[in-house]
């Protein structure tokens, strides 16, 4: 079972997480394009989930709320990144249950202290 869940179509953030987590230690996997997040948790169990909520594609929100909705899943950490000027979809990550939402740069930033407490 995967430690952290990648929810990122933009290969270049996605391997910035698998790299990172790799360096740590830390084991990951991405979800497949087209499942929904939530099968992908229950199935791997992560940490942490890592989302783009930028992306409507990725179906992020809704899996937030999902996900802290079911009492097997609510202590999965949640961290999504978008663009900063993308105002209403980081407020929505909040509302939704998001445990930390970022601008893509500290995303990046914070990878290596977000995977530096886990093991797996």
């Amino acid at each position: 079972m995967a430690t952290v869940l990648v929810a990122i179509r933009d290969l270049m953030f996605s391997s910035r997480v698998h790299e990172c987590a790799k360096s740590a230690g830390v084991t990951s996997a991405s979800a497949r394009r087209g499942e929904p997040i939530i099968d992908w948790a229950r199935k791997e169990k992560p940490a942490i989930l890592c989302a783009d909520i930028g992306d409507p594609a990725v179906g992020a929100i809704e899996a937030a709320r999902a996900i802290k909705a079911d009492p097997e899943l609510s202590g999965i950490y949640l961290v999504g990144f978008a663009n900063h000027t993308l105002e209403t979809a980081l407020a929505d990550a909040r509302a939704a249950g998001f445990d930390e939402v970022l601008s893509k740069g500290a995303f990046t930033t914070r990878l290596p202290q977000l995977f530096s407490g886990i093991k797996g």
